[in-house]
């Protein structure tokens, strides 16, 4: 099977699955958030997030692994000491992220956030929970890369249906039923222990017989923590960048703010969530790629990832840009809308922006130079950082917003140069152009009409309906202006075929 069609065979299983879970959100949002609260919903945030902190202390060693697996498959190397060296590091860090977050739940939940008196011991047992939660879901993780490193995506994106399901469609019968926080929490515990236990044994098929020799190496452990170490640091600052705001906004504000916050980050992060869709299979494929020293195939491959990434993000974030307003009051209501879709049309934008970096991001790890979105990471995160502590005690949820996109706008354009130009030989005027301008100028032109349409809609299937026929107007001037040529058309033409005729 071509290269070609593996990697579209992929993205397709990674859009297929992302598409029902954004389904499954966007229904079941709405009902949570009322039935919740502002307070008790920020709370649920705050868990969510921790554990997406503490899951970047695996030093990297998630992407390393992914990494060196490829390529070591590429070259018929015996995997057991790759496997067991990184079971080992990662189960080791696992228990001790665990184990913090146990240890600190009582100073986090009393001194550190803002919460009402009230709920102070439903939030500490949450967090205790949430402890138990982060181990099992960790080692769903773990087991997972493996079907990612074999380009298997459509076993890799069974662990997300499953969640994407079960966690928002459980909590909903939870809440109709009366029940509290501590039973979503218990809820999300006992699936990511089946989950851990369902990957588990998918790994063990996946892999021969001989993978499973394991054996800790220090030379193997070094190699893996080199490469790893620089994703941590892009990991960890990325998280900085994305998601302190919640911490933050807890921290120097009432704690329903973060309601009002995070709901409309929450959908500019859902989009911009479907980059991984590409980007995951990417990253396999370069590092082979890497292995095999094939230079002009991988060029091919940056200049059409970044093609398709910015087809797919610029007309949707553009549409939530100019229809915040009433997307906010049809899908949770007017007076919530009022509150923040001034929030949702800066992180529109911010978002937009920070997309232009992840394609670059994946290649230059895939090629072996980790050390580069490290360092853009880096003063990301202190830039971020800096302005957040100014602006948030000042504008409160607005200030948390507008950090993020200056801190795009001043970082994302340098890194998105190096990588293209001084990593990859390709010539600025035209890459610009053709990946960047034109699309951007497309995707605007074609979503003008349909804002004299804003102000006439009353319901979400009618936003559905207007959004499906924006991007079939926008991919006919794609078409039209040949932004998508004959090689990807005939690329995507034999996909077609040959999906039909397996």
């Amino acid at each position: 099977m071509k290269k070609a069609y593996v990697l579209l065979r992929n993205i397709t299983s990674n859009f297929t699955a992302q598409f029902l879970l954004l389904v499954i959100s966007f229904f079941t949002t709405p009902y949570i958030f009322h039935k919740f609260g502002a307070v008790q919903y920020a709370i649920l945030v705050i868990l969510n997030t921790i554990i997406g902190y503490f899951s970047v202390f695996d030093f990297g060693l998630s992407s390393a692994l992914i990494k060196y697996l490829a390529q070591f498959k590429a070259a018929n190397k015996k995997l057991g000491s790759l496997l067991g060296t990184a079971f080992f590091i990662y189960f080791f860090l696992t228990i001790l992220s665990g184990g913090v977050i146990f240890i600190t739940s009582r100073f986090f939940i009393e001194k550190v956030f803002q919460i009402p008196l009230s709920l102070t011991d439903t939030a500490l047992l949450a967090l205790k929970l949430t402890a138990l939660n982060f181990i099992f879901s960790s080692l769903g993780n773990f087991f997972s890369l493996i079907p990612q490193s074999l380009q298997r995506f459509e076993i890799y994106n069974l662990k997300n249906i499953l969640l994407g399901i079960i966690i928002p469609l459980g909590t909903i019968i939870l809440l109709i039923f009366n029940q509290g926080l501590i039973s979503i929490v218990c809820l999300c515990l006992i699936v990511n222990a089946l989950i851990a236990i369902i990957f588990y044994f998918l790994f063990r098929k996946l892999l021969p017989v001989d993978a499973f020799n394991f054996t800790f190496s220090i030379a193997m452990a070094k190699k893996l923590l080199m490469f790893g170490w620089f994703k941590f640091i892009s990991n960890i600052t990325s998280r900085i960048v994305f998601q302190l705001n919640n911490f933050l906004i807890a921290v120097f504000m009432p704690i329903n703010l973060v309601s009002f916050y995070s709901i409309p980050a929450s959908l500019t992060q859902k989009a911009i969530d479907l980059l991984p869709n590409l980007t995951l299979p990417i990253f396999p494929l370069t590092s082979e790629l890497s292995a095999l020293a094939s230079k002009e195939k991988l060029v091919r491959l940056y200049q059409h990832s970044i093609k398709s990434a910015n087809l797919l993000m610029m007309p949707l974030f553009l549409f939530l840009f100019f229809f915040s307003q009433p997307f906010l009051a049809v899908w949770i209501d007017q007076q919530f809308s009022q509150q923040t879709y001034l929030i949702l049309k800066i992180l529109s934008l911010a978002y937009l922006i920070n997309s232009f970096s992840a394609i670059p991001a994946v290649i230059a790890e895939g090629l072996g130079k980790p050390k580069i979105p490290a360092f853009f990471s880096t003063i990301s995160a202190f830039l971020y950082l800096s302005l957040a502590l100014l602006f948030i005690p000042k504008w409160h949820i607005f200030g948390a917003a507008i950090s993020i996109l200056i801190n795009a706008v001043l970082v994302v354009p340098i890194f998105v140069y190096v990588v293209s130009f001084r990593l990859l030989p390709l010539k600025p005027l035209s890459f610009f152009f053709n990946l960047y301008f034109k699309p951007f100028i497309l995707s605007l032109v074609s979503i003008l009409p349909f804002l004299l349409l804003s102000s006439f809609i009353i319901s979400f299937w009618q936003f559905g309906f207007i959004f499906i026929i924006y991007l079939i107007f926008y991919f006919i001037l794609c078409f039209i202006f040949k932004i998508i040529d004959k090689t990807e058309l005939q690329i995507l033409k034999n996909f077609i075929n040959f999906s039909s005729a397996t």
